[in-house]
């Protein structure tokens, strides 16, 4: 019996000591954590090849995560990555970029470090590596890399474009046609000037 009293006595000093500080033990601390708020998409951008999109005629888009290390992924926050001759193979059904140089990340040791322009392997589904795979052997296309950078949960992400190589006639239509709207758009702000 005394031994239940004095049970009780200690659950009434915690609840005592806890409502002083405004909360039960048992309760959730009333502390909100700062979230950061969604970087825009200016923020999350690491990469860009500028150099396909007049290389190439893209008929499909693709979005696929991508498996790195951690100097990697430091490497990728600092920028210093060129996709100007990355290229997408596809192997025993497993999709793997090629050629993309990510530079080594300067602060750490030599043991850590990566190698430069390794094959990285792709993280797709089977069904989108299946259809790739359709596209370059059925209609000989390239898979060629776009664009590098960061999802909203902080992954790095690589958009795929499937495109066919412009031939030269292809390439001097399109300057043709860009130096055209340039004019148009030159010509009719001048008019409202």
């Amino acid at each position: 019996m005394a031994r239940m009293w004095w049970c009780i006595f200690l659950l009434l000093a915690v609840k005592l000591i806890a409502f002083q500080y405004h909360r039960l033990p048992y309760q959730k601390s009333r502390v909100k954590l700062f979230k950061a708020p969604p970087k825009s998409m200016e923020d999350r951008h690491i990469a860009e090849n500028r150099h396909a999109q007049s290389e190439y005629e893209f008929t499909e888009k693709y979005e696929a995560g991508i498996q790195l290390v951690g100097t990697e992924v430091k490497s990728c926050r600092k920028r210093t990555v060129q996709l100007s001759d990355g290229i997408c193979e596809i192997r025993n059904g497993e999709a793997f970029l090629l050629n993309v140089h990510i530079s080594e990340y300067t602060k750490c040791g030599r043991r850590d470090q990566h190698l430069p322009k390794r094959a990285r392997k792709l993280l797709l589904a089977k069904k989108e590596i299946l259809k790739l795979e359709q596209r370059e052997l059925q209609r000989n296309c390239e898979i060629i890399p776009l664009k590098m950078f960061f999802s909203e949960n902080q992954f790095v992400k690589i958009e795929l474009g499937v495109g066919i190589k412009k031939s030269v006639i292809d390439k001097r239509d399109s300057e043709m046609k860009r130096d055209g709207e340039r004019e148009v758009r030159r010509i009719m702000k001048g008019s409202y000037d």
